[in-house]
């Protein structure tokens, strides 16, 4: 998942990438030749960013519940209050 960060699109910065199993790192390895792998050029605790993470994507899951189980107002009242966070 990617972010503004560093005053670029997110689209043209360095992401980071955390292995978690081995299939992980399969998948890694599978792909490793197309990648740019630079060490990490940052220090400090990116805990609040993983929670910011954490929180969008779980309330996209509720979105995407909410559709499928027909309460599309509660849906849009969801994405409405999302939206006017930003």
């Amino acid at each position: 998942m990617g972010v503004p960060y560093q005053n670029v699109d997110m689209t043209s910065h360095f992401q980071y990438v955390t292995v978690r199993n081995e299939r992980g790192q399969e998948l890694l390895d599978s792909i490793r030749s197309r990648l740019e792998v630079t060490p990490t050029t940052s220090t400090g605790s990116r805990a609040s960013i993983v929670m910011q993470v954490c929180v969008a994507s779980h309330k996209i899951k509720l979105f995407c519940l909410l559709i499928v189980f027909g309460e599309v107002h509660l849906a849009l009242d969801l994405l409405q209050n999302i939206s006017l966070r930003l």
